[in-house]
């Protein structure tokens, strides 16, 4: 077969028309793993061979259906062992479909190469010493849970993957505005969903405070697999992008925008998410620095948000009471909820003490017995830290701290270099966004582990490897 038979055209419609195939296949694929007719698996893996051929042919569409469905992702159990079943997502199929396609295509074009930017080196020395340490993890943990530990590190490193697919694929303007679009329908889609649940009283995915008077607030998430904490961190990140959007746009836009800003908003604060709120914070004052000429409306609006966010989080007030309830996996005392947390973050410090330079291994704490007494009550196990950089220092150490700083610092670094140079407002505008974005992502992380929640870091990956391609577009060296 010639190498011209798998040269790919560059035309949206025919990508558009590739995701709808693909949405229908992947739908049916999701169906036959779910159902008790073993008949169907061999149609199954036609479908599959069928989606592979295409993403073969489209690989910017597999792109585009692996960002839309970031945070639409279902999960599907697969295999299982130590008594316990392991699940794959939709996007880590879909992401190794792409992978696999691209490599092929690669190989049989003769065309192999890497994208190379300022992150290469960060985001190469975070994975390798996460997995250095998960490695040495062997000479102290089981083997089944050390096997669980390693497939939950690939899982999690997978997600920079995206990172590059962006700069390989993505080459012009147009598409460019294609994730943007994708990203907002999807983000509209998440809201939608948790708000109708609001509406029906569902109490999927949400825990109800329960206060004093004996009412019950539940906590709004989406139907998607997302915990409330983890939501308000992502509708954090769609807001950067709608209000730079709604700032940068003319005032016959603005309205659209407002439009969606609202539901979301909305949406985030009966998350009743502390973390989410203190991100909203950094929000507002990211959005001060860059948004000068909006200032005063900033400033305006987050008054008017204040008094609002004061009488919706009430509950959350309530609960902080000593006679206050919350009901989480059964009815516990907040004053004891406070006490548990300040105890896994001691216990946190003692075990990184112990391993302070590469960590004690991926997701390996959770699996480790540490009977440790600290100031505030008696730890087991350190179930969840509650604390993306005191789970940081667990897993990998101080190096692993290091590493993720650089990356942080180089994507701060070259967006507020950008700015000082003489740019197109497209570009400067995805760099507000990314910019405006990243940092609630790392307020958010001081309250819970959103380094590791692929709906969450998945958008953010998306927005930096977005400012990058840009950059790349204007000839800017990346």
């Amino acid at each position: 077969m010639s190498a011209s038979a798998f040269k790919i055209k560059n035309y949206f419609n025919q990508d558009f028309l590739s995701i709808g195939i693909i949405s229908i296949l992947v739908t049916i694929l999701i169906i036959i793993q779910n159902s008790y007719f073993s008949i169907l698996y061999p149609i199954g893996f036609c479908l599959g061979i069928g989606l592979f051929v295409l993403i073969l042919k489209y690989p910017k569409a597999g792109l585009y259906l692996l960002i839309f469905n970031l945070p639409l992702n279902l999960y599907i159990q697969l295999f299982g062992f130590g008594g316990d079943r392991f699940s794959v997502s939709v996007n880590e199929i879909l992401m190794a479909i792409l992978l696999i396609s691209l490599l092929a295509k690669k190989l049989f074009t003769g065309k192999i190469s890497f994208p190379k930017s300022h992150l290469n080196r960060p985001i190469l020395l975070l994975i390798t010493v996460n997995s250095l340490s998960l490695f040495l993890a062997i000479f102290d943990l089981s083997s089944a849970d050390y096997m669980k530990c390693w497939l939950y590190f690939l899982l999690w490193a997978e997600y920079f993957l995206i990172y590059f697919l962006i700069l390989d694929l993505i080459k012009t303007e147009q598409e460019i505005q294609t994730i943007f679009a994708l990203l907002i329908i999807a983000g509209i889609i998440s809201v939608l969903s948790a708000i109708y649940q609001q509406f029906v009283g569902s109490e999927l995915h949400a825990i109800g405070a329960i206060t004093e008077t004996g009412k019950t607030y539940y906590r709004l998430a989406t139907p998607f697999g997302f915990y409330s904490n983890h939501f308000g961190a992502y509708l954090l990140i769609i807001l950067s992008l709608l209000l730079q959007l709604y700032f940068a746009s003319t005032k016959g836009r603005r309205f659209g925008y407002l439009l969606l800003i609202l539901p979301t908003l909305y949406a985030l604060f009966y998350t009743f998410s502390r973390g989410s709120f203190l991100g909203l914070i950094a929000l507002v004052i990211v959005l001060l620095i860059f948004n000068k000429e909006q200032r005063k409306k900033i400033v305006f609006f987050s008054i008017i948000l204040t008094i609002l966010s004061l009488i919706i989080f009430s509950p959350v007030f309530l609960r902080w009471s000593k006679k206050a309830n919350i009901k989480k996996s059964g009815r516990i005392v907040i004053e004891y909820n406070i006490r548990e947390r300040l105890s896994q973050w001691e216990a946190s410090w003692d075990q990184f003490s112990k391993h302070p330079i590469i960590g004690k291994g991926f997701e390996t704490y959770r699996y480790r017995a540490i009977n440790y007494q600290s100031n505030f009550g008696f730890v087991k196990y350190i179930d969840h830290p509650d604390n993306a950089y005191a789970k940081m220092l667990i897993e990998s150490g101080i190096l692993g701290l290091l590493f993720f700083g650089m990356f942080v610092f180089q994507v701060f670094s070259f967006g507020q270099k950008l700015l000082k140079q003489e740019i197109p407002d497209q570009l400067k505008l995805i760099i507000y966004i990314t910019l405006t974005s990243l940092p609630c992502f790392l307020v958010t992380s001081l309250t819970d582990s959103m380094f590791t929640v692929g709906r969450v870091l998945g958008p953010i990956v998306v927005l930096v490897g977005i400012m990058f391609a840009r950059a790349r577009i204007e000839s800017i060296k990346i």
